[in-house]
């Protein structure tokens, strides 16, 4: 969860102040610094306010550019690192899938044989409930936030002196557990109720791990070792991204419940309807097999894919905004200054009129000198925008921080606000009649 910290909404507050400060400081030591001749040259008849003032409202706008491409790029790049991780596929399907974690205290299941006996029979009334077409049961739960590793031990296989030793993402799982979420069986069987404490010890690897440490081989009879017992592969499956789609993760092995017994398991159904109309039977499922027992938090697998990309999708959204932002500052100030500059410059304008000027070339003139003050930004921009890509890279998914397409989009939407924001005092002072511009 998300919450207000107060140390950020100080420095926030802090922060903005002493911007402030510094908005109103500058101007009036510049102020107080002005040469009363040169301020009266500057200042006669029709004059700008001075070079000096200009340079620095130029300078500003400038900057503006350059804060208004540096967050944009970023909510850019995240926003297209968010579309790609939509594309990604989980490896399961998520669609009509209800999950309830089980746990089932030690005091009462003591024992292998009580804690199968309550998953059998869970199973089984599970499985009866209307508009369910497949139940299993799972340890951890895919997209859950949790799981565990460790290391394996590969039958026959050579390792070079300094490689990592075999490593793998564990799960424990019931029958039907594949069928459920929708995970393809690449090859081999899945678990049976023949898989039992006292025959031979049984895993299903997944895809990845079998490319790892048995490319170009068939998988199926191979033997690892994750504990004191030797294990035989009786299938293979497809990758799943356990932790979410932004996480390949490891190559993963998963292992029968009736002979990894874990008190804590997941229940999983599927339906073709809709999946939460199952709660309350999903509910009163556990309740009959036993009335002691509490139910965790029933939730959809669609809510936990939704959860898994929540930290993207909040970033996005907050850039976005901040982006925005940027971007309106950026075009009123441009605007504003653009309007100020122009209209201190109305008698020179209106003299080129009055000596053959074309209004087409003086709107082109104030928009040129517009867009160089925006391409200096820009440029400033891009240094900072670059210089900062390191911070920003861990936050993205299948784009680069460096990436042109983003950096080239973003810098020609603001050269486009730019001239938009320039026109407008351009044409506008070039409608004003040359006789009155020279009287100013």
């Amino acid at each position: 969860a998300t919450r207000l910290s107060g140390t950020v909404l100080g420095f926030s507050i802090g922060f903005s102040l002493l911007t402030g400060l510094l908005v109103g400081l500058v101007p009036a030591l510049q102020q107080s610094r002005t040469d009363l001749r040169g301020a009266l040259g500057e200042g006669s008849r029709g004059a700008s306010d001075g070079k000096s003032r200009r340079r620095l409202r130029s300078a500003l706008v400038a900057a503006q550019m350059a804060m208004a491409l540096v967050i944009l790029v970023a909510a850019g790049l995240l926003g297209r690192s968010f579309v790609v991780l939509q594309t990604v596929q989980p490896g399961l399907d998520p669609r009509g899938v209800l999950s309830v974690e089980v746990n089932l205290p030690r005091v009462k299941y003591d024992s292998s044989a009580k804690v199968m006996a309550f998953y059998d029979r869970l199973l089984e009334e599970v499985s009866r409930i209307p508009g369910a077409t497949a139940a299993s049961a799972i340890n951890p739960l895919p997209l859950g936030g949790e799981g565990w590793s460790g290391s394996i031990e590969v039958e026959g296989l050579v390792q070079a002196q300094g490689d990592p030793e075999p490593h793998a993402e564990y799960s424990v799982a019931m029958p039907g557990y594949f069928r459920t979420l929708g995970v393809p069986m690449r090859s081999g069987r899945d678990f049976t109720t023949a898989d039992t404490r006292n025959a031979p010890a049984v895993g299903i690897i997944d895809e990845r791990l079998a490319r790892k440490y048995w490319p170009g081989q068939d998988p199926i009879g191979k033997r690892f070792k994750g504990g004191d017992d030797w294990t035989t592969v009786v299938g293979v499956v497809g990758h799943v991204h356990r932790a979410g789609p932004a996480e390949e993760g490891e190559g993963q092995i998963y292992m029968a419940l009736a002979q990894y017994t874990q008190r804590g398991m997941t229940m999983v159904i599927h339906t073709n309807g809709e999946a939460i109309a199952l709660a309350t039977a999903l509910r009163q499922a556990v309740r009959t097999v036993d009335p002691d027992l509490p139910t965790a938090q029933i939730r959809t697998l669609d809510e936990l894919v939704v959860q898994a990309t929540s930290r993207q999708r909040f970033n996005m959204l907050m850039l976005g905004v901040f982006a925005l932002v940027a971007l309106g500052l950026a075009s009123v100030g441009l605007y504003g200054v653009m309007s100020y500059l122009v209209a201190q410059r109305t008698r020179e304008i209106g003299i080129r009129i009055a000596l053959g000027g074309q209004p087409g070339d003086v709107r082109r003139m104030v928009v040129r000198e517009s867009l160089l003050i925006s391409v200096s930004g820009l440029v400033a921009g891009g240094i900072i925008s670059l210089a900062l890509s390191r911070a920003i890279s861990g936050l993205l998914f299948g784009v680069r921080a460096t990436d042109p397409v983003t950096y080239a989009t973003i810098s020609g939407l603001l050269l486009m606000v730019a001239a938009a924001a320039a026109y407008g005092p351009a044409r506008r002072a070039t409608r004003v009649d040359p006789l009155i511009a020279l009287r100013q």
